[in-house]
């Protein structure tokens, strides 16, 4: 097999071998609440993510559904593509560098995105539960070039309890929607607060669950 086609998967969630509690479930009359995550590019926004589904799935706080993203590197660790990892264990591709079949994708940068494959998440987020914590690691441009992806993120936004990670500086108009609710609790991720900011975003999950 080609090099370029070897990829190491990196940062993969592994929960923990101790017995998970019983999930809590929201309450029918739960206040929607957008907990939303940005930052530079590379400063730890979906290591973050995944170190509160683990502790949330643990401590048995509440159950998560949706997914997030990794980056996929060849044997010489150069990126070649990232891929989407739902919490139930799915893994697809998002976008590669390099692809082997002769199916035309959009493009962004040197990355071919898979379209389809995004369009097959945003379809099981609507058939996913709305008694759980809906995690969208990351509403980006790759994932917004799915027309069904932006169709099922504009219906769950204040309609939810959300945690989701956007771009820092990204801007359309249903980005700019999420940012602005008066739903929305913002969280700007950095190199100096990303291991001190976890306890803040779980106590604030936490108390969503105690309002609710």
């Amino acid at each position: 097999m080609d090099s370029k086609a070897r990829l190491i998967k990196k940062n993969k969630l592994k929960i923990k071998s101790e017995p998970v509690k019983s999930e809590t479930h929201l309450p029918i009359t739960f206040e929607p609440t957008n907990i939303v995550l940005t930052g530079k590019p590379g400063v730890g926004k979906t290591t973050l993510i995944k170190s509160i589904i683990d502790h949330l799935q643990q401590c048995g706080t509440i159950g998560c559904c949706g997914f997030y993203t990794n980056e996929t590197r060849d044997t010489a660790n150069e990126r070649t593509g990232f891929e989407i990892i739902t919490l139930d264990g799915k893994e697809s591709t998002l976008a590669k560098t390099f692809t082997f079949d002769d199916v035309r994708r959009p493009k962004i940068g040197k990355y071919s995105v898979y379209v389809e494959n995004v369009d097959a998440v945003a379809l099981a987020i609507r058939n996913a539960p709305m008694n759980k914590l809906l995690v969208l690691d990351e509403i980006g441009k790759m994932e917004l070039m799915s027309k069904s992806f932006r169709s099922t993120v504009n219906d769950v936004i204040d309609h939810t309890l959300l945690l989701a990670t956007i771009p820092l500086i990204y801007s359309i108009p249903m980005l700019e929607r999420l940012r602005s609710s008066p739903n929305t609790k913002l969280f700007c991720i950095t190199k100096s607060n990303r291991n001190t900011i976890f306890k803040e975003i779980v106590d604030c999950i936490e108390e969503c669950l105690k309002v609710n």
